[in-house]
């Protein structure tokens, strides 16, 4: 946990209003990431939300200082909106935002990384679409919220190992999909 996820939880744990400075911090990012798990009804993620910070109170005094309190966030989150679709009796259906770019490209990327991490978000979710949602989810983490992969084993609470095999055939299962949309020779 960094120095200032130390001091915003300590406050929050003392001052009531100094929560709100949590929910600054991480409003945006975990709107985000609700999105990116298939929840795109404003009022449905507007109440998932309402109930990811209201969790996050309840439980304050348990947060484990070992782990980022980004990474703790995300787990709420996830978890609020897998009960929100059992409570609605629907699927996941991940997606990602509309923008023009996602991340610049690393220049250790294979090419399919590099298009995950660039290229125009329409084909992105053409391809993210034909996936395993367990993909899908590992794949959105890693490349759009940049979380890295100890964290993302938090997030799902998943061993390392299977944060790492996962991912890795996600991408296999990417590139194959992709190569299958958008190769000139297919």
């Amino acid at each position: 946990m960094t120095s200032s996820d130390q001091d915003m939880v300590r406050e929050a744990l003392a001052n009531a209003e100094a929560f709100a400075t949590i929910i600054d911090t991480y409003e945006g990012r975990l709107r985000s990431y609700i999105y990116r798990l298939g929840l795109t009804d404003d009022p449905s993620v507007d109440d998932t939300l309402q109930e990811v910070f209201l969790s996050a109170w309840r439980n304050l005094h348990g947060y484990d200082p070992a782990y980022r309190l980004s990474t703790w966030l995300y787990r709420i989150t996830r978890n609020a909106v897998y009960s929100y679709y059992r409570r609605v009796s629907t699927r996941p259906r991940m997606t990602v935002l509309d923008t023009d770019t996602l991340q610049i490209a690393d220049p250790a990327d294979t090419p399919h990384e590099g298009v995950l991490r660039t290229e125009n978000s329409t084909e992105v979710r053409a391809v993210l679409a034909l996936l395993k949602p367990e993909y899908q989810e590992v794949l959105l983490l890693y490349y759009l919220e940049d979380i890295p992969y100890d964290e993302i084993a938090d997030v799902l609470q998943l061993p390392m190992g299977t944060v790492s095999t996962r991912l890795r055939r996600a991408k296999e299962a990417f590139a194959a999909h992709y190569e299958m949309l958008y190769s000139p020779h297919a």
